[in-house]
């Protein structure tokens, strides 16, 4: 059975590990996980405009 690092479970500590993690990408990994994100962001752009909600524009032209 696995041990728990609860050290993790806490809001500081699971922010912590999460910087960890990040500093183990490659560049190119980091670039990939950008452009994820801004497709991911596109989406909820487009649903939020379906439903007449406000949106906040990119300033990505």
């Amino acid at each position: 059975m696995k041990q728990i690092d609860w050290s993790v479970t806490t809001w500081e500590g699971s922010r912590r590990e999460q910087l960890r993690r990040a500093r183990r990408l490659t560049l190119r990994e980091r670039l990939a996980a950008l452009e994820d994100m801004e497709e991911f962001a596109e989406f909820f752009r487009q649903s939020r405009r379906k439903r007449n909600l406000p949106v906040i524009e990119s300033d990505r032209k």
